[in-house]
């Protein structure tokens, strides 16, 4: 692959990021306008800007209007895509730190090795590799302190129930209530005199509604989906038929379990 096609896959590796570094174009009258420079002449300049987070426009500008233009380097975006790598989240495995420093450092080392930020990138890689020697020593990172392997050796059972509630956390965060509520069963049925499981029953109070209206989305598209199923029928063969029957009834029933067990959950907080 050409350089600098591989230069332009992977900064678009770097660009998906929670926080994008954009050039700016300062206008004489003040506004400021963020985003990407696509194209310049001698007469004007076209940028792809922000008008909102979500929202983006094209604009050409004379460059009689703009007072000040400031560009953002390749190599800056990348860095400030690695920086956000710390601090590294809690609960993370050897696995997920070998995935981490595999993609965008590595790359970025490939990528601009004459870059004034190339010792900083280094430092980062050396932290992560720190860390990952802590997991392989047996250490976890939990709310964002580490614990070592002896630490977590002098009381086993609340240890692993502060796993669990950060698993319960982690899972929250993504809206993944179906996951949240069966790390807390775990927590409740074995480690239910932690802290951890004290401390948990509030957030567990203010998902569960979350959930419920959940369920009640999937409800509604289970039934759209058995609409959907009947139609189909009227061209399956006999065979089909029973497959396809059998895979839903299977859907329905693990349907129908999470839901007694969200609202029998509910009834004993």
């Amino acid at each position: 692959m050409h350089r600098q096609t591989l230069k332009f896959f992977f900064l678009v590796i770097f660009l998906i990021t929670p926080q994008v570094y954009a050039d700016t174009i300062t206008l004489k009258d003040g506004t400021k306008l963020e985003g990407k420079i696509l194209e310049e002449n001698p007469s004007t300049i076209k940028i792809e800007y922000n008008v909102t987070k979500s929202i983006k426009d094209i604009k050409s500008i004379n460059r009689s209007e703009i007072k000040e233009i400031t560009k953002v380097s390749e190599d800056e975006i990348a860095f400030n895509a690695i920086k956000s790598l710390l601090p590294t989240e809690d609960l993370l495995s050897t696995d997920d730190y070998d995935k981490i420093l595999a993609d965008k450092p590595a790359k970025f080392l490939t990528l601009f090795p004459s870059s004034t930020h190339k010792d900083s990138v280094q430092k980062i890689i050396d932290e992560i590799k720190k860390e990952k020697a802590v997991i392989e020593s047996g250490g976890v990172k939990l709310n964002g302190k580490w614990i070592t392997g002896d630490e977590a050796a002098k009381d086993p059972y609340n240890h692993q129930a502060r796993i669990l509630g950060v698993k319960i956390i982690k899972a929250s965060k993504k809206n993944n209530y179906s996951l949240v509520l069966n790390h807390f069963d775990e927590l409740q049925m074995n480690y239910s005199y932690s802290l951890a499981y004290n401390e948990t029953i509030p957030l567990i109070k203010e998902i569960l509604p979350k959930y419920d209206a959940s369920l009640n989305r999937e409800e509604q598209i289970f039934k759209v989906r058995n609409k959907e199923r009947e139609d189909q029928y009227k061209s399956m063969e006999a065979e089909d038929k029973k497959r396809t029957e059998e895979a839903f009834q299977a859907g329905m029933k693990a349907f129908q379990l999470r839901r007694k067990e969200a609202k029998e959950l509910k009834k004993s907080k």
